[in-house]
């Protein structure tokens, strides 16, 4: 069969042929990669989303346990991430202070 290929290439019917094969294999692995890139990118979008919001309800509970947040505070509140930030949600919730919800983290 390659034998055949071979023998044919050069006949112009089989060039078209051929490029028109190659082009249609460029495009969908071009169309495949970017509907991969933006899968990826949406789901990378709401895993940060879903991380800001986390952060922001800490910083809002933590406002109205212990009153305005002194710069330190916030600091953290913006610096925590995965399990931290997890412990810190949890923490807000029986923490005599706002410096004892920190020394959990």
């Amino acid at each position: 069969m390659l034998d055949n290929l071979v023998q044919r290439r050069g006949h112009a019917s089989f060039d078209a042929a051929l490029r028109a094969s190659l082009e249609t294999g460029i495009e969908r692995g071009i169309g495949q990669g970017i509907a991969q890139g933006v899968q990826q990118g949406i789901e990378r979008g709401i895993a940060q989303g879903t991380e800001l919001g986390r952060r922001a309800t800490l910083e809002r509970q933590l406002t109205r346990r212990f009153g305005t947040l002194p710069d330190w505070a916030r600091e953290r509140v913006a610096a925590a991430r995965g399990e931290t930030l997890d412990a810190l949600l949890d923490a807000v919730l029986d923490a005599p202070t706002l410096e004892a919800v920190f020394l959990r983290e």
